[in-house]
This record gives structure tokens, C-alpha cells and sequence, in this order.
């Protein structure tokens, strides 16, 4: 859609609903190729927990060898909670907002992002 907000935008709502099917087929993908012992960064400019805080959950529930990891430093605001994730993910995965905040001592000028890091592990 844009790395800057629009006045009009043409895109339909259906075309805005697939984006997470094709996120989850990008990660699936990566997922399998990568090597155990391997670091898996995911982001998005974009910040719909479904693109997200929801992705993240799917990904832990589908790849049991897959590990949330902080991504340091933590300069983003926490994670939304939502069904599949704890208090203690969300704190590892960043939010930043399109905006400044100064209780994160960060200055950001951006449409807004997400980061999570994942390691995959041997079973």
C-alpha cells in the first residue's frame, strides 16, 4: 500500500485480507530451508497484529522448532497479546509505531514496523 499514507487508495479489501496468506507462504518457505542453529528476522512495514503478533503465533504453533528470541537491543514498543502468544513473547518482538516515543527513548519516523527473531532448533 505504500510506504506513506494516501488520500485514496485503490486497493479492495480482499486484496488487504491475502496479505497474511502470503506472508505465512514466504515464511513457511524460509522456515524449511533454513538450518538448524539458523536466526529467522521477521518484518513487516505494516502493523495489523494479523501480519504480526498473529503470524508469530501461527509460526510457534506450526514449527515446533522454531524459538521466539528477543531481537536486541529492544527499541520498539512490546507486542499486542493475542491467543497463542504470553506476556513474555510479546516483549520479545517490537512494535514501532509512526510516531515518537519518548518512553522508549526513540525517535521514529516511519509508516511503522514490526520485528520478530526466531532460532531454529534441533527437536
Amino acid at each position: 500500500m505504500g510506504q506513506r499514507p494516501q488520500l485514496t487508495n485503490t486497493s479492495k479489501l480482499s486484496e488487504i485480507s491475502s496479505y497474511p496468506s502470503y506472508q505465512w507462504c514466504f515464511v513457511a518457505d524460509a522456515v524449511k530451508m533454513l538450518k538448524y542453529g539458523g536466526i529467522l528476522v521477521y518484518s513487516t512495514c505494516t502493523l495489523p497484529k494479523q501480519e504480526n503478533e498473529m503470524m508469530v503465533a501461527r509460526i510457534l504453533k506450526s514449527f515446533s522448532e522454531m524459538r521466539l528470541v528477543s531481537a536486541d537491543p529492544l527499541l520498539g514498543q512490546p507486542g499486542i497479546l493475542v491467543e497463542g502468544l504470553s506476556k513474555d513473547d510479546v516483549m520479545k518482538v517490537q512494535r514501532y509505531l509512526p510516531n515518537s516515543d519518548p518512553n522508549y527513548n526513540v525517535d521514529v519516523d516511519t509508516i511503522g514496523f514490526f520485528i520478530a527473531k526466531f532460532l531454529k532448533c534441533k527437536m
